[in-house]
Order: structure tokens, then C-alpha cells, then sequence
């Protein structure tokens, strides 16, 4: 039922199985749901667990701002580094 789904992926992560990701959100936009699909770019190497704060290769300080911008339904701004990858009518 949801109607605006908002989906972010870190390019450097090889624990998670991007194809399943990427199949997931062709499905959803094509019943209808709108998906923004972003993305951390593998050039700021985050680990796979981008949330927990005492991760020795994190970042939060990238991190969790684009996560808040995304949970408050609005587009992380350019600079902390996420790139949209797609955005369904």
C-alpha cells in the first residue's frame, strides 16, 4: 500500500545483493509506487553497517544526515554525497 518508497544503497557494500535491490524496485515502480532509489558512492567506502556510530570505517557524520533527509521525505542536498539513481514518477 505504500505509495512513495525511498530506497538507499551503499555502492561499496558486497555483503547485501544489489541485483535482489534493484528487482525489488522495478517491482514496486511498476505497481504503482513511486521509488527515489539512492545511492552512497563506493568512493567514500563505507562498511556495510553505515548506522552504528562505533563502526572503525564509518562515517555518520555522512551517514546519518541523508538517512534523517530520507526518513523526513525529502532529498539528501548533493553534498554529503548520495547520488539518485532513480526516481519513478
Amino acid at each position: 500500500g505504500a505509495r512513495d518508497i525511498r530506497v538507499l544503497v551503499n555502492a561499496n557494500d558486497e555483503t547485501v545483493n544489489r541485483d535482489a535491490i534493484d528487482e525489488i524496485v522495478a517491482h514496486w515502480s511498476a505497481t504503482g509506487g513511486h521509488v527515489s532509489m539512492f545511492e552512497f558512492p563506493d568512493s567514500l567506502r563505507l562498511p556495510h553497517d553505515i548506522v552504528d556510530p562505533d563502526e572503525a570505517t564509518g562515517n555518520t557524520k555522512v551517514t546519518y544526515p541523508v538517512i534523517l533527509s530520507l526518513l523526513y521525505g525529502s532529498t539528501p542536498p548533493a553534498n554529503l554525497g548520495v547520488r539518485v539513481i532513480q526516481s519513478s514518477p
